[in-house]
């Protein structure tokens, strides 16, 4: 037995050098080598490899660097998806915010904001509540309290609105009637001024041709020897204009740019036209030297010449024509 036992150590010790030498001459295992069993390669991010050879979709699909069918989801150039509601959009209910999407009220309001649809407000909770103090009431309607009511002039104008009977006079959002004409028009047998802001009767101020009338302290103004004119083709309205500051200690300005002719087709509150200052040229035949001069009419003076208007349309015999003054209006007879 004790050889026996001899022979099994020596047995035992032979076999433990063996696979030391074996060991010593093997080396270390390579780095990024797979354990011989149970191991795990390492992960890899999608989104910094490229594709494997031949990838040309996503998992469900989509083509590389598209909007999936299912918004906001995107597959990148690398074969992977994520959100990118910038470019895709969101579902319906939410609404884009960033890259991603946020829930929204069911008009597509934002939480914490007015709707479009005033007097509503989308509460943190996705509610849409009326809230006219906050968001303002719609238009027909003015807050009183904490809500919206009908809202019209004493006269029942709506806001927003012209009075029937009172015009030009407009509904303000402050529920006071104030003069509109460019909104409202004007009465009948009113039109609007040339600069368009105020309402004018023009047989109130309506001057005779041929008559003076007074426009400044001792300053009078007349009008006469009106005559419809053809010229190388076109119609022209001239007229003698005569200014008397014979009376006057001051010197009276008058530019071209401030009188006008004025022509109104149909009765009083029909279509108006302001037609400016304009002679034929100087090598027209109909070329006028006896021509106002628009300038100063000094103390002591009288100022006093031709002036022409051109009917770009042509002359109508069924308008009626006035020479336009300040309100001044005086009915021509060409």
């Amino acid at each position: 037995m004790r050889y026996i036992a001899v022979l099994l150590g020596i047995m035992l010790l032979l076999y433990g050098c063996a696979g030391y030498f074996d060991a010593s001459t093997s080396g270390p295992q390579p780095a990024g080598s797979q354990p011989a069993s149970g191991g795990q390669p390492p992960s890899s991010t999608p989104s910094s490899q490229p594709p494997a050879s031949g990838t040309q979709a996503c998992d469900d699909g989509t083509a590389l660097s598209t909007c999936t069918a299912n918004k906001p989801f995107y597959c990148n150039q690398y074969g992977s998806i994520m959100e990118k509601a910038s470019v895709c959009g969101c579902p319906s209910g939410t609404a884009v915010s960033g890259d991603t999407c946020a829930r929204t009220c069911t008009d597509g309001t934002s939480p914490g904001e007015c709707s479009a649809n005033k007097p509503s407000y989308c509460t943190q909770s996705l509610a849409l509540v009326s809230d006219p103090q906050e968001c303002g009431c719609p238009a027909g309607t003015t807050l009183s309290g904490s809500s919206c009511t009908s809202a019209h002039c004493i006269d029942g104008t709506p806001v927003g609105g012209c009075s029937e009977n009172m015009r030009p006079m407009y509904c303000g959002d402050d529920l006071t009637l104030v003069r509109n004409p460019p909104v409202c028009g004007c009465l009948s047998g009113e039109i609007l001024n040339d600069a368009g802001t105020t309402c004018i009767d023009i047989s109130r101020q309506r001057q005779a041709e041929g008559v003076s009338f007074k426009i400044f302290d001792d300053a009078y103004m007349r009008v006469r020897d009106s005559e419809m004119v053809t010229c190388e083709g076109d119609d022209y309205i001239k007229l003698q204009l005569r200014v008397d500051n014979e009376l006057g200690d001051t010197a009276y300005p008058l530019d071209q740019f401030d009188v006008s002719l004025l022509e109104v087709s149909g009765s009083g509150s029909g279509e108006r036209t302001f037609i400016p200052v304009s002679f034929p040229p100087r090598d027209s035949p109909c070329y006028e030297t006896d021509r106002f001069a628009w300038t100063y009419t000094y103390a002591g003076d009288i100022n006093t010449g031709m002036v022409w208007f051109k009917l770009d349309d042509g002359f109508d015999s069924d308008a009626d024509y006035y020479f336009y003054y300040r309100e001044f209006t005086v009915e021509l007879s060409p």
